[in-house]
């Protein structure tokens, strides 16, 4: 990924390239480090736009929210929309909307994955400090569940 990226924003596209509509980059250690952007990432997805390429970031870590996500590469020059992001949290809210979920949620997680269950409409149980819950808290509330929660959410747990 990083020598591709070095490279690609500092030549023209190939006909290999060049006969590709979409391009899927994953955003933890390929598009940044830490809160570091890699150098050439910015510029190989400038690039694959000028050339009329569609751009996804995608990313299995359920902490940040879409949102949250097109933010964070935003802040180290990428050019990002909450709509270009698919995140582990945004693919299971999705999930359960598509599948008719009827009822609340019980997320083991961040606050990353309540807001994008709470924007398919899912209400979120399990935030007791109103940013994440840890599996101990957990185990001692699944022994007795609101009656209207019907399914567990289990991402990130710092």
């Amino acid at each position: 990924g990083l020598f591709f990226a070095v490279r690609f924003y500092q030549m023209d596209l190939n006909s290999s390239i060049r006969d590709l509509d979409w391009f899927l980059f994953d955003v933890d250690g390929v598009r940044w480090k830490g809160h570091h952007g890699i150098d050439g990432a910015p510029e190989t997805i400038r690039k694959l736009r000028e050339h009329g390429k569609k751009v996804l970031f995608v990313t299995n870590n359920a902490t940040r929210s879409r949102t949250a996500n097109a933010e964070h590469l935003k802040s180290m020059g990428f050019d990002a929309s909450p709509d270009e992001v698919v995140c582990s949290a945004y693919v299971t809210a999705e999930h359960l909307r598509v599948r008719n979920h009827e009822g609340a949620g019980y997320l083991i997680g961040e606050r990353g994955c309540a807001d994008e269950l709470e924007l398919t409409g899912i209400s979120v149980r399990g935030l007791e400090d109103g940013e994440h819950t840890h599996m101990k808290q957990a185990e001692v509330a699944m022994r007795s569940l609101e009656d209207d929660v019907r399914a567990v959410v289990v991402g990130l747990d710092t």
